[in-house]
């Protein structure tokens, strides 16, 4: 039976491998290799390799067998985006959204935004993530290093 790769995971392989600037062998070997596998709405009952029958996870199987597995988990919240803001900005989400506000408020302020206006350009502001690019972020620290 042919197997076939995990396509979201073949696909962050090849990001992570076209993406890298040129250094010198010295720094390529000082710098540590990094796959970040980020799942979502999947519990600890839902891989084979930690005894699920139910559902088949042979390339998630395979990389538990081979690699460092760790069982307990702690999330920062139990909602997705929250979650993932702690993954991108190293803050928990009550201080991620306190520097939020903070940015929220100066753009409300630098676009003269109308009161009649506000609900609504929160609503997509948050939507959009429009502070994110504000805050230092994991992909960048890691971009800056090579």
């Amino acid at each position: 039976m042919k197997r076939r790769l995990f396509p979201p995971l073949l696909l962050s392989i090849f990001m992570l491998f076209s993406c890298q600037p040129e250094h010198s062998e010295e720094q390529q070997a000082s710098l540590p290799n990094i796959i970040l596998l980020i799942g979502d709405d999947q519990g600890y009952p839902y891989f084979g390799f930690m005894g699920a029958d139910y559902v088949k996870t042979p390339n998630m199987d395979e990389l538990a067998a081979n690699g460092t597995l760790f069982t307990d988990g702690y999330v920062s919240d139990n909602h997705c985006r929250p979650s993932l803001q702690t993954l991108l900005t190293s803050m928990l989400p009550i201080d991620y959204y306190k520097q939020s506000e903070k940015i929220f408020q100066q753009k409300v302020d630098e676009e003269n935004i109308p009161e009649e206006e506000l609900a609504a350009f929160k609503r997509e502001f948050d939507r959009q993530a429009m502070a994110l690019p504000a805050f230092e972020t994991l992909p960048n620290i890691l971009a800056e290093k090579g």
